[in-house]
């Protein structure tokens, strides 16, 4: 069975004048980011799945980092599917780290799963000293003309 073992890893550093930029990004499928956009306070930052979505013996994991003193938003452009599972479950695992006197907004699309999917998520945030995060996760339905309900 094919198995997705996706990885992203995002560092976010302040600049000479005080602007937060991508200091470090790696990533591989199914991840990928969109062209960051400074705001004039925030760098704006899209992680895209561009696949279906999430099979059973998908693992994904990711690692984004705010330096001291920085600002990021981090968003996904669209929900993510779980789909049913026949027994191994699907894996994501999340980690922040915000530096002090950072703030991060993590505000993801709608995770989906659906009816006899499998699926862990262990998320893990760390906050220094005066650090600030806003952690939005939410859930929908699968199909709902299929009996798919929370």
């Amino acid at each position: 069975m094919f198995q997705l073992t996706g990885a992203l890893d995002l560092v976010c550093s302040r600049d000479e004048v005080g602007r937060t930029y991508l200091s470090r990004q790696s990533f591989n499928a199914p991840f990928h980011i969109g062209k960051p956009y400074w705001t004039g306070d925030t760098l704006l930052v899209q992680v895209i799945n561009p696949t279906a979505g999430l099979f059973s013996t998908d693992r994904l994991s990711s690692r984004i980092e705010l330096e001291p003193r920085t600002s990021a938003a981090v968003t996904t452009p669209s929900a993510t599917r779980v789909y049913p599972a026949s027994s191994d479950r699907t894996e994501l695992r999340q980690r922040f780290v915000v530096g002090e006197g950072a703030w991060l907004d993590y505000s993801p699309a709608m995770l989906i799963p659906q009816a006899g999917s499998r699926c862990r998520q262990v998320t893990k945030i760390e906050l220094e000293k005066g650090a600030a995060a806003f952690y939005l996760e939410s859930l929908a339905p699968g199909r709902v003309a299929g009996g798919e309900a929370l």
